[in-house]
């Protein structure tokens, strides 16, 4: 009986840790890991998706092997011909994501440097980054990129900016 009554006990702090996370929580802006782009989350109904809307490097540069200095950098790696022109910048990344059990999961990641599409799942981790993890085929075959919100970047670098534009209401 003392068994059966840890158990419930347990069951029951899960529930309700799990019921505290806000599903909206991971709306919003994010950096990603290589501190190179910021991603959107937003929502539309119960689907959650995400888009690029600012780059370090929007244009290409001398450096680059593509594309003409200063012009927008393209999907210049997208698999179907007819997206290769499009602008990097304004792409929408990742899409029909639900929220269910503390994890954002059943979407899909498109990553604009391979023009590879991967299956998907997001969570936070305890420090308040969001673990993005993209796989094929089971999550077990796959690799976890972790991301973290703008002012988070700006206090652990102590700067007042991410080095680059990008349209936040908070740095205006």
């Amino acid at each position: 009986m003392r068994r059966f009554g840890i158990v419930l006990l347990m069951l029951m702090a899960i529930t309700l840790t799990l019921s505290a996370i806000d599903t909206d929580a991971i709306l919003g802006y994010w950096i990603t890991e290589d501190v190179r782009s910021v991603v959107e989350v937003s929502k539309t109904g119960e689907i959650y998706r995400a888009q690029i809307v600012a780059l370090k490097e929007a244009n290409y540069i001398e450096s680059d092997n593509a594309g003409t200095v200063g012009s927008p950098r393209l999907d210049d790696k997208n698999p179907d011909a007819a997206l290769k022109s499009r602008p990097v910048l304004g792409l929408k990344m990742m899409d029909g994501f639900t929220f269910k059990k503390a994890t954002w999961k059943k979407g899909k990641i498109y990553d604009p440097k391979t023009g590879k599409t991967y299956q998907c799942k997001m969570s936070f981790k305890k420090d308040g980054t969001l673990g993005v993890r993209g796989y094929v085929g089971i999550p077990a075959l796959g690799r976890t990129t972790v991301w973290e919100r703008p002012e988070a970047l700006m206090k652990r670098t102590n700067s007042e900016t991410i080095g680059y534009e990008y349209p936040s209401p908070l740095l205006k």
